[in-house]
């Protein structure tokens, strides 16, 4: 009972501040000081200056990293470059979390994929990152549709667990990008657990995926999910979208700097108000974003 008012208390609270005012009325800080992270694709670690010089700009406190497949091999074998680039994030405050993930991961739970056991592997040797932040995104798939679902929530839910218990004593945060749907999915097995009190359950953090260029709808359709992960008190980043190829009901692209960054402070100003386990909104991604930091 003490949880469902709790949730109700908390989606209240957001829905109520989607019909306040504009995110410049809103705003406690400015763009740079608020709280945030970047999702880093198609970029490697050895061209990434102009990576590093917007989170130092702009003030990122941490960065989520797809490590491109053709350069693991050389971070693996203790290539200078690329862990020069790790330790400099590091070393400038910025916590750096590795990214994996593939839908079909989910197939098989007991697994653990090469790409993750790999990159485990790198950080009991190097001790060099902050985190793993994985990507699976098990709704993908295609038997998500059919009466297959509940085999793949259980791979999904398996594999988290599986990953839990070989990342322990590493010294390594670990957090997975999710969907406010899950929240509505019951755990299969799990007594009164939806998929994503589960999921959170095998995790340190969660980056909640609710793509959407507005704050308010952005914050309506999370708001159940943010209000079981608080309940939990399982730390969460908030996603935003600015990719390039996504709808333009998901992503800020093609808004200008003074709109994005309005957009932002809303949301932040919002959840700052009423997610006390709230560490700031995630960027997904660059390449895309500097393009809105530069157009006015």
């Amino acid at each position: 009972m003490q949880r469902r008012q709790y949730l109700k208390f908390l989606a209240a609270g957001l829905g109520l501040a989607v019909t306040c005012q504009s995110g410049r009325a809103l705003a406690s800080r400015s763009f740079a000081a608020m709280p945030k992270s970047l999702w880093v694709w198609r970029t490697p670690l050895t061209e990434s200056a102009e990576v590093m010089a917007v989170i130092r700009q702009f003030n990122f406190r941490s960065v989520f990293y797809s490590i491109p497949p053709s350069e693991r091999a050389q971070l693996f074998a203790g290539g200078k470059k690329q862990n020069a680039v790790i330790h400099a994030y590091r070393e400038a405050g910025i916590a750096f979390y590795a990214v994996s993930g593939d839908p079909a991961w989910s197939r098989n739970g007991r697994q653990i994929p090469r790409a993750v056991d790999e990159l485990l592997n790198f950080q009991q040797r190097s001790k060099l990152m902050d985190g793993l932040c994985l990507d699976i995104e098990p709704h993908a798939l295609p038997e998500w549709k059919t009466g297959a679902r509940e085999q793949v929530i259980r791979g999904y839910l398996d594999l988290l667990a599986n990953i839990r218990h070989a990342s322990q004593g590493m010294n390594l945060t670990l957090a997975a990008a999710v969907v406010p749907f899950f929240a509505n999915i019951a755990a299969p097995g799990e007594a009164a657990q939806s998929v994503l009190e589960s999921a959170a359950g095998k995790l340190d953090a969660t980056v909640m995926m609710a793509y959407r260029n507005t704050p308010g709808e952005s914050l309506r359709i999370a708001a159940k999910a943010l209000g079981q992960l608080n309940a939990i008190k399982k730390p969460w980043w908030f996603g935003v979208s600015t990719h390039r190829g996504a709808s333009k009901n998901i992503s800020y692209a093609g808004t200008t700097f003074d709109q994005f960054s309005a957009a932002l402070l809303e949301i932040d100003a919002r959840l700052e108000t009423h997610a006390p386990f709230y560490r700031g909104i995630a960027i997904n991604d660059y390449p895309s974003l500097p393009d809105i930091l530069t157009r006015r």
